[in-house]
């Protein structure tokens, strides 16, 4: 589990939640941390990369960071093109055969809702 608010507080702390025990730990991550945010989406690449999109905190974010599973570490992910509006509340899904993350909808300061 990765950021959220609760109400007053924004986070981007890291908890583990062991399936076959049942219980949380906190996780000491390392690299660049993405800043405190909500309604980012978290996807799951190949069997060790967690990747991470938008959301909202400061400001709504449209940045991507992919965080290391077995190293608990973070990095910024960037590229050439022009990224989408910052958002928060959309949807992500990783298509694996073409390596492609598509993101739909949410909100931005633009618009209620993108599309």
């Amino acid at each position: 589990i990765f950021g959220g608010q609760n109400g007053s507080a924004n986070f981007n702390d890291m908890y583990d939640f062991d399936m076959e025990t049942m219980t949380w730990t906190f996780v000491q991550t390392t690299g660049i941390l993405p800043s405190p945010r909500w309604g980012h989406s978290a996807v799951v690449q190949g069997m060790d990369t967690m990747i991470v999109f938008g959301g909202a905190g400061d400001q709504f974010f449209n940045d991507v960071f992919l965080y290391n599973l077995f190293g608990s570490s973070w990095k910024f992910a960037h590229g050439p093109g022009e990224a989408p509006a910052g958002r928060w509340g959309h949807s992500c899904i990783m298509h694996g055969e073409s390596a492609a993350l598509y993101i739909f909808g949410g909100c931005s300061k633009h618009a209620a809702s993108e599309d």
